[in-house]
């Protein structure tokens, strides 16, 4: 699902060619050359006064269009292209005959952006955003586009085929530092990992150089007694008692979401589990989530940082879009939304419920696949 329904959903917002007699979207041919070339690997050697630039060969792939598919009816058309994988090519450009639309949404900080697709047509609309609820903002934007079509909301919205959206609430509150207040249990000796950040420093010559502002500073950080290995043996079970006892000081200090990240948990994942478990019973109402199901894979750090930035977000990613579903489909929108994610592909509210971190940056992903197609 993540990979496959992504890419055919991303196309609605991709103007194709297509065929007017059989929807068929008209395809580039191209053909691709390895062409090799010389970039600096920004290494230096310094020596009797001279400095000499290492170099590394590599090569660049030149994709070059050499013709276009064609149906045979030569009956082309711009359209925008349902699913590109299909043998019939289900266009907009068909779907515009049967009363469908399709509409992309980007939230801003200031303003939210709409794109409606009509067939061939593409419609703008903008206006303020509303930061003490942003699915307002989207609401008012979608009365307004339903009111330049003659129709009601509920009317306009029951004949939209897809509804895309990228958002900017996961920049926006990374930027402002406004999240959930976040804790993190992890494994003995670990606890100050998520700032030892693998050595890395903006500017390794300054020795003044102030570390990032931590999302979840020493005392909301705290550890238990267990490891897994390498192979996913279990080489110390988990101690429970010790998880109870780090959710206690965590409910002393009001937490809003938890990040749980154990040594290894992406090859056996048993000892989060059962934290994740532990967690849910003794902090109620709280954000929770597990790095083996945000990022499983090594190494620690980046999978540790991660599972802390999406228990940072996660809470006012989702409510913003449980807020916007249930406005969607009291308004009349009968299918599902997408949501853009950094990848540049679309899932659904329940896919980014696990992760909400997948929706950074998908905004500008969004503008940058869009003109992928144009």
């Amino acid at each position: 699902f993540p990979l496959e329904l992504p890419r055919r959903l991303i196309n609605l917002m991709c103007p194709r060619q297509v065929c007017t007699e059989c929807g068929q979207p008209r395809r580039r041919i191209t053909t691709t050359e390895q062409t090799p070339t010389r970039s600096t690997n920004g290494r230096k050697h310094y020596a009797a006064g001279t400095m000499t630039e290492h170099f590394a060969l590599r090569t660049e792939a030149v994709v070059t269009t050499v013709g276009w598919t064609d149906c045979g009816h030569n009956a082309w058309r711009n359209g925008i292209v349902l699913d590109p994988f299909a043998g019939s090519g289900t266009t907009l450009a068909a779907a515009a005959g049967l009363g469908r639309d399709a509409i992309g949404i980007d939230i801003g900080g200031t303003f939210t952006d709409f794109a409606l697709l009509k067939g061939s047509e593409v419609i703008l609309h903008k206006n303020l955003s509303t930061p003490a609820d942003r699915s307002l903002g989207v609401m008012e934007g979608l009365d307004a586009l339903a009111a330049r079509e003659g129709l009601s909301t509920r009317d306009f919205l029951a004949r939209c085929e897809a509804i895309v959206h990228g958002t900017t609430v996961a920049d926006n509150t990374l930027i402002e530092m406004n999240g959930a207040l976040t804790g993190l249990i992890t494994t003995d000796g670990f606890r100050d990992e998520i700032e030892y950040r693998r050595g890395f420093k903006e500017d390794i010559w300054d020795v003044r150089l102030p570390a990032p502002k931590p999302i979840t500073p020493r005392r909301r950080r705290l550890t238990v007694s267990e490891r897994i290995l390498h192979d996913g043996s279990v080489h110390k079970e988990l101690a429970e008692g010790a998880v109870r006892e780090a959710c206690r000081r965590l409910r002393l200090q009001n937490v809003e979401a938890v990040a749980i990240s154990f040594l290894f948990s992406f090859v056996n994942p048993e000892h989060e589990r059962r934290a994740k478990e532990i967690v849910t019973q003794e902090i109620q109402n709280a954000y929770i989530c597990a790095s083996h199901e945000v990022l499983p894979r090594a190494p620690e750090y980046d999978r540790t940082s991660t599972t802390v930035v999406n228990a940072y977000v996660g809470p006012r990613v989702t409510s913003y879009l449980e807020r916007l579903v249930s406005r969607l489909a009291e308004g009349g929108y009968k299918n599902q939304l997408m949501v853009m994610q950094a990848s540049g592909g679309v899932m659904t509210k329940e896919y980014i419920d696990g992760a909400p971190i997948r929706v950074l940056a998908s905004g500008p992903a969004g503008g940058v696949v869009g003109s992928a197609h144009v």
